[in-house]
């Protein structure tokens, strides 16, 4: 555990490395010991080095991720990946690093995307493709947090899972409908 201790009128910031080999930093201040402290304790999280370049931007990950994705998934998910990374994310999003994005910015993005007249379900794929993307940004140690997690329940681009069942509810048959099913089932020819 990384604790910060006043020592002879300095703060030493005490914590254990990646590899939990215990070290220790003075700090002429408590607000920069705070600062290390908080910055050490971020870099031990990461225990590896980012597999790729820490500057990439949207554009240059997506490349990456859409090779991988070709790979891993059937080449119709790949496509329609290939096709919303290209028309959508790159154009808007393309130039800024991956490190950078937040979730303020992925949400005037999809918000923005909502105004120029898209439907609801494109926009939703949009934001799924784009969580997929820093999911994997996330694995490859880019980013600590996924940025396009949950807004889209934010946004209201995902039902709840009670307007779901009650969608459900109304494409189920009830007993008259499917008792009438049946008997013409039952009368019909078989093929």
């Amino acid at each position: 555990m990384a604790c910060i201790r006043k020592r002879r009128g300095k703060y030493v910031v005490d914590y254990r490395d990646s590899a939990g080999i215990r070290r220790w930093v003075t700090c002429e201040t408590r607000r920069e010991a705070d600062d290390v402290l908080s910055t050490k304790v971020r870099e031990t999280r990461q225990q590896t080095r980012p597999v790729c370049d820490p500057n990439i931007t949207v554009e240059q990950y997506s490349v990456r991720w859409l090779e991988e994705v070709s790979v891993t998934r059937k080449r119709r998910t790949g496509e329609s990946y290939t096709q919303i990374v290209k028309a959508h994310i790159n154009p808007a999003l393309g130039p800024v690093k991956v490190r950078l994005l937040s979730k303020g910015r992925v949400k005037a993005f999809l918000v923005e995307k909502l105004k120029t007249g898209l439907s609801k379900s494109t926009v939703r794929m949009i934001n799924a493709v784009l969580r997929a993307m820093c999911s994997a940004a996330l694995g490859d140690d880019l980013i600590t947090m996924n940025p396009a997690d949950k807004v889209g329940k934010e946004l209201g681009l995902v039902e709840s899972p009670k307007a779901r069942q009650d969608e459900i509810k109304v494409k189920a048959f009830d007993r008259d409908q499917l008792s009438v099913f049946l008997a013409t089932a039952e009368c019909a020819e078989d093929r």
